[in-house]
């Protein structure tokens, strides 16, 4: 399935409209209705994914929303809600209800780690 949230006009999703997005992805994966799957939902705990299955959504991620997902963004994002959030840093749009635990690795950095307070440099 391909909807990509991009927009012609520059103008970026909203966090409910990517949170749609990874909703219907991860219901077709589990082949759940979209309708039962919950922001709170822990991917392995809850969805029952195994270590394929996140892969398998993250290449779908990369693909929807023409983004590359970094390893660490699949090891530590578990909640569709924190997948979400994921995105929305990757694609550039700011999160401000629900920020995202993931890292980046990017140039001379070793990592850009986004958590709940917000961006931490390591250097490395």
């Amino acid at each position: 399935m391909q909807t990509h949230l991009a927009r012609s006009d520059k103008t970026q999703p909203s966090r409910k409209q990517v949170l749609e997005e990874v909703k219907q992805l991860v219901a077709e994966q589990v082949a759940l209705p979209v309708n039962e799957v919950r922001e709170e939902h822990d991917l392995i705990v809850d969805l029952a994914y195994d270590s394929l299955d996140v892969v398998e959504l993250a290449m779908e991620l990369e693909e929807n929303f023409n983004i590359t997902v970094p390893d660490t963004m699949s090891e530590q994002a578990r909640t569709v809600g924190q997948i979400t959030d994921g995105v929305m840093q990757l694609i550039g749009v700011g999160v401000t209800s629900h920020p995202a635990a993931f890292s980046v690795k990017v140039g001379k950095l070793s990592k850009l780690s986004y958590t709940k307070n917000g961006l931490c440099v390591m250097l490395g």
